[in-house]
């Protein structure tokens, strides 16, 4: 089974705000979905799904809801993602966390081309910025040489804090960067990238979480999501 999870490293990014975009949604999730339940979410319109890969519970492991809900996911016509969330401060290096997940995925013939690497919460991160840095260059340095390109999940406040707004060194590496009031549907901001502003090196957005823990299809918990919608061919977001 192969997940073509953005192809080319983005090789044509999504257009700036300032641009007309045709917006398509999408929704991202951490725990076990059914079939019913992705099967709602293409019948609520929502085109793509990112399903994290990896847990950071403890020193960090594969999460192995991320086989079914990928198979499930798929099969449903969905556009497939994977991320994973990282545990900086456990033993494991990112190395053997990439790894870990890596090799959950291949073992069950799952092959992926893109993984989103989330980089939020400070408060679980190290005060050493050089520190979570390494860490981050190991995932990716790991990722790139199997093949695999790499995204990151953050926003501007958690990236300064994180890395202290140290600029990605990767040309053209996508953004997925999330912006919300809170939980709920009261806490959604508005479903575009008007609200976008470069920082750490990131120059355009290619996915925006707008909302944090609402209720879709009888699951509480779901985030959700927009990109250009121009991008999405054939069930896979090709930017």
């Amino acid at each position: 089974m192969l997940l073509f999870i953005l192809p080319a490293l983005l090789a044509v990014f999504i257009q700036p705000a300032s641009a007309a975009v045709n917006y398509a949604y999408a929704v991202d999730i951490d725990k076990a979905m059914t079939a019913s339940t992705f099967n709602c979410f293409k019948k609520s319109g929502y085109s793509a799904v990112f399903i994290r890969a990896y847990n950071p519970q403890g020193s960090g492991l594969f999460d192995a809801n991320a086989l079914n809900n990928i198979r499930n996911a798929y099969s449903t016509g969905l556009g497939t993602e994977i991320f994973m969330t990282p545990q900086p401060k456990s033993p494991k290096t990112g190395a053997v966390q990439f790894k870990e997940m890596y090799d959950g995925l291949k073992k069950d013939k799952i092959n992926i081309k893109t993984v989103w690497v989330q980089v939020t919460s400070p408060v679980g991160w190290g005060t050493d910025s050089k520190k979570n840095l390494a860490f981050l260059n190991d995932i990716a340095k790991t990722a790139i040489s199997s093949g695999i390109k790499v995204g990151y999940y953050t926003n501007v406040h958690d990236w300064n804090q994180i890395t202290k707004n140290t600029p990605i060194t990767t040309p053209n590496t996508p953004l997925w960067y999330w912006n919300t009031n809170g939980a709920g549907v009261s806490g959604e901001t508005p479903a575009n990238f008007n609200d976008f502003c470069p920082f750490g090196g990131f120059k355009k957005a290619t996915v925006k979480q707008f909302g944090q823990s609402v209720s879709i299809c009888g699951v509480v918990g779901v985030n959700r999501d927009v990109f250009d919608a121009a991008e999405l061919k054939n069930g896979t977001i090709v930017v």
